[in-house]
């Protein structure tokens, strides 16, 4: 029995070769024809990569969604110390959004941006700090030394970094790009905008800025709102998953 879990968006939004096309029509196809069950983090995932499938049908009676989950024990009870300091945490290459974030640092001089990540980062400037490759048992400190959480992508499939940002009571800034909104709720998680659309990301920071009590509103959000994305809540998804495709095994028997 196989069932195939899709953790990649294969760069949806991202201009693409023909002979990439083929790689991804012929992994999609593939699956949709000779797996048992097929799970995508989010429905716009799903949408995407359902266009690449020579066998349509199959793919939507085989596809499920179930979202990523953090430990519920990472959670704040309640976020205390607030600022303006923005964190970027992923690779640091043009697809995260890396370039254009450098270029609004540029123009944002009073704000504090941090970044936690890996890739050359060939930056000399007053208010940037890169604090490089950070251990996951360590990392959460360093959420909580900031109170916006940035990340600019050009294409995602569901970042567990925004899941721990959120359960840091960070405001989260992300792309507008599928899936992204059925996870940022934009005026109550915290805000989308177009990959590279940097004035509106800019725009979006001075209005943090300015708007203390904003950023502490939607810190409460964000602290109610991960509870749906715990492992108590999503691994029972896969648990039942497993069981239907044991049962029809069991059934052919």
């Amino acid at each position: 029995k196989i069932i195939s879990s899709f953790h990649v968006n294969f760069g949806a939004n991202i201009e693409k070769t023909f002979f990439e096309k083929m790689i991804i029509f012929f992994i999609i196809s593939y699956s949709s024809l000779f797996s048992n069950k097929m799970i995508f983090l989010t429905r716009g995932q799903k949408n995407n990569l359902k266009k690449y499938s020579l066998f349509k049908k199959f793919f939507l009676k085989k596809s499920t969604v179930i979202n990523n989950f953090i430990d519920k024990k990472i959670i704040l009870q309640k976020k205390n110390k607030f600022n303006n300091n923005l964190l970027f945490v992923g690779r640091y290459t043009p697809i995260k959004g890396f370039q254009d974030l450098l270029k609004v640092s540029k123009q944002l001089k009073n704000i504090s941006f941090n970044f936690i990540g890996e890739g050359k980062f060939n930056v000399n400037q007053r208010n940037i700090t890169n604090y490089g490759k950070i251990q996951n048992k360590n990392i959460l400190e360093y959420y909580d030394q900031n109170s916006i959480f940035i990340l600019p992508s050009y294409t995602e499939a569901f970042p567990i970094v925004i899941l721990e940002a959120m359960a840091r009571g960070l405001v989260i800034l992300v792309s507008d790009i599928p899936g992204m909104r059925e996870i940022v709720k934009d005026g109550r998680n915290g805000y989308l905008f177009q990959s590279g659309d940097t004035e509106k990301m800019k725009e979006l920071i001075l209005y943090l800025k300015d708007n203390p009590k904003e950023i502490k509103r939607i810190s409460r959000n964000n602290l109610k709102d991960i509870h749906k994305f715990t492992a108590e809540k999503q691994v029972p998804k896969y648990i039942k998953v497993y069981r239907e495709i044991l049962r029809e095994n069991k059934n052919k028997k």
